[in-house]
């Protein structure tokens, strides 16, 4: 391609053009215009370009709500998607918000937050770009967001925040419940899991397999499990509590992930249930050598509960220690999604940014896979690679023959050409 006179005004973030091109065609706006609705007829931008605006955010190395106004400044008019100011955005978070919800506790005060529109909106766009089938498997967990805003409780750790709890599906967030610091995710847990399951039945999604924490073995919450999803793995707190171990025979000796362990499995009765579940037992010898007052021995005991009786132990173990790599959302949301900065004072808008910025996560999976079949893209890049190689691409406006296009420097063929610009 011929290179540009040196003398025209070059911007930098080019690959917007193919990132919005491709975003505009999959029906996506339509999706999202359903499920919030239209805004006010003297409102000058929609909820798509909302979306639009805080995904070209983060495109662009922006980490808070506040430099979309220096990526408006610093872009031409030409970009396929209206960007929009701060102040906007922090209309639309109120817009959107709902009142959170107190509970008493022992010597506390519960705040929840539960947006039943922004959980429906993640679960049909990641229908609506095909991130999910009718069948999924679903992690489940919570995290701990360090901010000091005017509601914030302490968290366990010790800091102010929030500790919102969040289903996935593989990369693909689906459902998100607001909690302060002081709400921890055993807390009310039962309620929030049958909210997610009877949205995911609206939308005709079946949990094949889940997978969760300790904060999940409540009797309540694993006979949801059992009654909800074909398959359930939960760890075991405490384990010498609930089962004796010394009862335990045909132990074998396994390796898994690089280390030997020895593995058998037992039953875990509850007297209001009929059938007992299984329980795949881990043991291994403690590096110090300390003797347990419990189990009479120096050995480090873990267990998984589950209602599948055909899998081997090691395959239970290793199908659980999957669910490691679902906690690695957490890091891309806070480091590359801005979950880390929220903007807002008050919790129920800021579950809002926290939805939205998701819906930007699953885009950009969507964006990874579409772009990988027709370009160089590898799926397991993070954003700031993502950025690097798609996004940072240098060009300028020509205006020639009464039309303005788009003209890329050195040889650059984006994925999705066509970005002829109609003369204002």
């Amino acid at each position: 391609m011929k290179v540009l006179h040196s003398t025209k005004k070059v911007y930098s973030f080019g690959g917007l053009f193919s990132t919005f091109s491709q975003l505009s065609q999959t029906g996506l706006e339509k999706t999202i215009t359903k499920i919030l609705g239209n805004r006010s007829s003297n409102a000058g931008y929609s909820y798509y370009d909302i979306v639009c605006s805080l995904l070209a955010n983060v495109f662009c190395h922006g980490t808070h709500i506040e430099d979309v106004n220096h990526i408006r400044s610093t872009q031409p008019e030409g970009l396929p998607v209206n960007l929009c100011s701060a102040d906007t955005i922090s209309y639309v978070l109120e817009e959107l918000s709902v009142n959170d919800r107190y509970f008493p506790g022992k010597g506390t005060l519960h705040f929840l937050n539960t947006n039943k529109k922004i959980n429906r909106l993640l679960i049909k766009s990641a229908r609506k770009l095909k991130m999910i089938g009718s069948e999924i498997n679903m992690d489940f967990d919570a995290v701990i967001l360090p901010t000091e805003k005017q509601d914030t409780c302490y968290t366990y750790k010790g800091c102010l925040g929030y500790q919102p709890t969040v289903a996935f599906a593989g990369r693909i967030p689906l459902y998100i419940q607001g909690r302060n610091g002081n709400t921890n995710a055993k807390s009310f847990q039962y309620q929030t899991l049958k909210n997610c399951f009877d949205l995911l039945k609206e939308n005709r999604i079946k949990v094949k397999r889940f997978r969760a924490d300790c904060a999940s073995f409540q009797y309540n919450v694993i006979r949801l499990l059992n009654q909800r999803c074909d398959e359930f793995y939960l760890r075991m707190p405490d384990l010498a509590s609930h089962i004796d171990v010394a009862d335990i025979e045909n132990w074998k000796r396994v390796k898994i992930n690089g280390s030997y362990y020895e593995v058998a499995t037992t039953e875990w009765f509850h007297p209001d249930y009929k059938k007992p579940f299984r329980v795949v037992v881990q043991r291994k010898k403690s590096k110090d050598g300390q003797g347990n007052l419990f189990t009479n021995d120096d050995n480090i005991y873990r267990g998984i509960l589950t209602n599948n009786w055909t899998k081997t132990n090691k395959k239970v173990i290793i199908n659980y220690n999957q669910r490691g790599d679902s906690e690695r959302n957490f890091d891309i949301l806070n480091n590359d999604f801005n979950w880390d900065n929220l903007p807002s004072s008050d919790m129920k808008n800021n579950v809002v940014y926290m939805g939205l910025m998701a819906l930007c996560m699953m885009i950009f999976e969507y964006l990874k896979k579409r772009f990988a079949k027709i370009h160089n893209v590898c799926r397991s890049w993070r954003l700031k690679k993502y950025i690097l190689h798609c996004i940072i691409k240098p060009y300028a406006i020509v205006r020639h023959a009464r039309r303005v296009a788009v003209k890329f420097y050195n040889g650059y063929v984006p994925p999705v050409m066509g970005f002829d610009i109609p003369a204002s």
